[in-house]
């Protein structure tokens, strides 16, 4: 088999980091970026479970590309996980690697070339996650030197109903703070100026592991020298406090972009969605962000045509979106 590997990442700001542990994983084994999918041996496709629309889309790629090319097709990230061994039983993929396994990708390739043997790997062991958080690794100048996505949390406790996550991703963990650190002051010393702290709900981070919460190490990130930005994805309504905002606001390397999702005006609709916040609580954060951030601006996401959603429901999430005036929204049709 040849050494030059091609990636198609699917999904959101999670997969775009886990490509990129991905990618290094491939280089330290040997492997070569190719210059596009038709001169690639191994083709990966990291891919998303959010919504079927996002499978379907992903799974006509992959079979587009195992039509058109004889490579190695490599199937990671969130549907891997939950389609597992029947992604290689139909012929779709030729290895199947879930997100905790992903940063070890170069090393079950090499497994996988020697003898043939193994080809899913799916363990959600927590104790897989060394790779994710490796300093020596953070310091390579890649394509875009100037920002990394560093994951500070994998997995979630929040089980919204809609949501897949908590269940291919697993439940929440924390990576150890002094190891973030160390890894951003990696990533400055590569070149980088900008980072992105990525957790399902960043909010959360220490909540498992007894470490310091989120919003002391955002303020260490934040005074890490040479650093020029820090950005942090995703916020839940639910533990968004003062404290966080505090760190923004005596920090101007921290972001004032905020994205807090809220899915929906409705309070009914927010308790089927088991989002354990009410549209008061929301306005309360939103409140508290104009007070003491006037600069800042807020994205949020919406979902319509949830299960039991009435067009009173409707109307108040029209009425929210009138009252908050965001800056960006992601809008979304409820999808099984």
């Amino acid at each position: 088999m040849g050494k030059s590997y091609y990636i198609e990442t699917f999904g959101c700001q999670m997969n775009k980091g886990d490509s990129d542990l991905m990618a290094r994983s491939l280089e330290t084994a040997g492997y070569e970026r190719a210059s596009g999918e038709d001169t690639a041996d191994v083709i990966v496709f990291n891919t998303c479970s959010v919504r079927s629309h996002a499978e379907e889309r992903a799974l006509a790629r992959i079979r587009s590309a195992r039509r058109n090319r004889g490579a190695l097709l490599v199937v990671t990230g969130c549907m891997a996980q939950r389609l597992g061994e029947t992604l290689l039983a139909d012929g779709t993929a030729d290895l199947v690697v879930g997100p905790y396994q992903s940063p070890r990708l170069g090393e079950l390739l090499a497994g996988h070339a020697r003898d043939g043997g193994a080809r899913v790997f799916l363990s959600q062991d927590p104790r897989d996650f060394a790779a994710r958080i490796d300093a020596a690794a953070a310091g390579r100048r890649d394509e875009t030197p100037f920002h990394k996505w560093v994951t500070i949390t994998h997995g979630c406790e929040n089980y919204c109903s809609y949501c897949i996550v908590p269940y291919v991703r697993g439940r929440l963990i924390s990576f150890p703070s002094d190891a973030i650190v160390r890894y951003v002051e990696r990533c400055v010393e590569g070149g980088a100026t900008e980072i992105t702290l990525l957790g399902q709900n960043v909010n959360q981070y220490g909540m498992d592991s007894g470490d310091i919460p989120f919003h002391r190490l955002l303020a260490r990130v934040a005074e890490v020298p040479g650093l020029l930005r820090v950005n942090f994805l995703t916020s839940h309504p639910m533990d968004f406090h003062e404290d966080i905002v505090r760190v923004i606001a005596d920090h101007g390397t921290v972001s004032r972009a905020v994205h807090l999702p809220l899915q929906s005006g409705s309070d009914r609709v927010l308790a089927l969605m088991n989002r354990k916040y009410t549209l008061a609580r929301y306005a309360a954060v939103i409140e508290h962000l104009d007070k003491t951030l006037p600069d800042h601006a807020v994205s949020t996401d919406l979902i319509v045509g949830f299960p039991g959603e009435t067009e009173e429901d409707y109307e108040l999430t029209l009425q929210a979106v009138r009252r908050f005036r965001f800056d960006e929204a992601f809008m979304y049709a409820y999808s099984p």
